[in-house]
């Protein structure tokens, strides 16, 4: 059974007496472990042990064992069967989001794309037409019956951010 073998957690929990587990510790002599008000493990005496220099009692181990009884770890295992599909749902819906705005912001950016290409073309075109009016403008006597000229004129203002106001 690997670390996170948590099918292999469960087969074991499963085929162990379902319980409840107590520990109990006597006033003299060792722990134990009762399992259904029966003495299931005796004199767990053996358990004590040494961390740092510091010796654990072995009502330690044996609180420790009897907690984590089968019905806990089948009850937590449950708990982390339910936390994995959460988890799977949201990050399903998370990227189908992802692909969503994936997929908007392509088209967002095949639009700005055309658009930009656009803008250029007009500012091309009125590049045009300002030296085409700066051209019949340029060099010829003011003659306010010379419509072409004044309406060449009156596009310069627009095109330089003015009225069309005659």
């Amino acid at each position: 059974m690997s670390d996170f073998d948590l099918s292999g957690l469960r087969e074991i929990a499963e085929a162990a007496t379902p319980g409840p587990w107590r520990q109990w510790n006597p006033a003299t002599g060792p722990s134990h472990i009762t399992i259904g008000g029966k003495v299931a493990f005796e004199s767990l005496q053996s358990a004590t042990r040494f961390a740092d220099d510091e010796v654990i009692p072995h009502w330690c181990d044996a609180t420790h064992i009897a907690a984590f009884d089968p019905p806990m770890v089948l009850a937590l295992l449950d708990l982390i069967a339910e936390q994995k599909a959460e988890h799977a749902e949201k990050l399903a819906a998370v990227g189908g989001e992802r692909d969503r705005l994936q997929r908007i912001y392509q088209e967002e950016a095949l639009r700005a794309e055309y658009f930009l290409s656009e803008r250029d073309q007009l500012a091309a075109k009125l590049e045009k037409v300002r030296a085409l009016c700066a051209e019949r403008v340029s060099g010829y006597p003011d003659d306010p019956y010379d419509f072409v000229r004044e309406f060449a004129l009156r596009v310069l203002a627009v095109l330089d951010g003015g009225d069309d106001d005659e």
